[in-house]
């Protein structure tokens, strides 16, 4: 059956196209609305229109481009996908701001300065004294054979949350029943002093944890969250102190950072996840720096906490173990601070697993207790513990108690 012919409409209709589109026959052909690989066909229409229509094929004939003109249209194109670049790069540049904004809008309750209700410019009454509760090294998802330790006890992530909520109930127990009579409470400052998890920062650790750091993430936000929230219900009000890159367990690089140690620590994000849990709870606020240290007031009391493992110094000596070289260490910082402006009364640290209080020093221990590494350096073992305090606004550290944390 022979092949219909094309009418004049679409004989005109091609020159007309291959005008428009300056003798691209693809896009052409897909403005006529021809299917694919219907070039051949397109192109003879085009030609069987130049010879029938003469006067239509000069007036819509394509003319060859110059080199110039081909060289402006090449130019063209890289400017237009230059801009197309530029346009993507800004969007992705949008998408980065708006997740900033929501970061800054999670920790909008977190602010560099104290409390209003921690500061010593208010109002106090003789009989206030204000609980402190440093935490430290919970270290969660490690795991602490006894076998090995030959010390009766062992850790993991189920030790880690009975001893945690026996830390949040014992504070809130000798606060109330064992504290000096009739004391009162303008609310409880809730320190987290680092190495919150364990992190797998060595081959053992990531070979023996029972946890990801990720998941120990989770379960230290499940914990606190709870216990700041117990907190709050018997206290009234609970300031949350962070440094910004507290421990060195909480690390998610091989080594230790200086640069940018807040951007790669896990405790961080605990402190984010706690803070977006709190932000419509008024009884809960956050003081948070960007440093390895946080600073502030406890009445006249000015009060400097880091982990430790920033301090100045490192390494035991002899038989009083770590003690030099914490000392050693504070009086740097101390130093170090006083040029900056900061007067610093007391250091408060953990890192070193090591209860002590010199007057101008405290030092904190640690949920795990004695473990694998205590025992190859032939540690005194100790139990796991951390450091609960109340200040008054004359005595200043009037009661320290160090909390025994063992399950027995």
């Amino acid at each position: 059956m022979a092949t219909p012919p094309v009418s004049d409409a679409l004989l005109k209709q091609a020159l007309k196209l291959n005008h428009k589109y300056e003798g691209n026959i693809v896009h052409a052909t897909k403005a006529a609305g021809m299917a694919n690989g219907s070039r051949t066909t397109f192109k003879e229409r085009v030609e069987k229109a130049a010879k029938k229509f003469p006067e239509l094929a000069a007036k819509y004939a394509v003319k060859p481009k110059t080199i110039t003109e081909h060289v402006v249209e090449q130019r063209s194109r890289e400017s237009e996908s230059a801009l197309k670049a530029k346009h993507r790069d800004a969007l992705r540049e949008i998408g980065r701001l708006q997740d900033k904004l929501k970061e800054m809008e999670w920790a909008a309750k977190a602010t560099f300065k104290p409390a209003d209700w921690t500061l010593p410019s208010r109002v106090v009454k003789k009989r206030e004294h204000t609980p402190y509760l440093l935490t430290s090294d919970f270290q969660i998802g490690e795991v602490v054979r006894a076998e090995e330790t030959e010390h009766g006890y062992g850790y993991d992530t189920k030790i880690f949350r009975q001893r945690y909520r026996k830390m949040i109930d014992t504070t809130i127990y000798l606060s109330f029943h064992h504290a000096g009579e009739n004391w009162l409470y303008p609310g409880i400052i809730y320190t987290r002093a680092g190495d919150t998890i364990s992190g797998g920062i060595h081959d053992e650790l990531r070979e023996t944890d029972d946890l990801t750091p990720l998941d120990a993430c989770r379960v230290a936000f499940e914990e606190e969250s709870a216990g700041i929230a117990k907190l709050a219900d018997a206290f009234g009000r609970v300031d949350v102190k962070s440094p910004g890159a507290a421990g060195n367990h909480d690390r998610d690089t091989l080594k230790p950072r200086s640069k940018n140690a807040v951007g790669h620590s896990y405790d961080r994000l605990i402190c984010y996840m706690l803070q977006q849990h709190f932000k419509n709870d008024k009884r809960v606020t956050f003081q948070t720096s960007e440093s390895f240290d946080v600073f502030f007031p406890i009445y006249n009391e000015n009060i400097l906490v880091t982990h430790g493992d920033r301090l100045g110094s490192g390494g035991g000596m002899g038989m009083i173990g770590p003690l030099a070289s914490i000392l050693r260490g504070a009086q740097k910082t101390i130093l170090e601070q006083a040029a900056i402006g900061r007067r610093v009364d007391c250091i408060h640290h953990g890192h070193f697993h090591t209860a002590n209080y010199s007057g101008w020093v405290l030092s904190n221990r640690t949920t795990v207790g004695y473990s694998e590494y205590a025992k190859e350096f032939r540690m005194r073992p100790s139990p796991p513990s951390q450091m609960l305090a109340y200040y008054h606004v004359n005595g200043g550290l009037v009661d320290l108690k160090p909390l025994n944390l063992l399950e027995k």
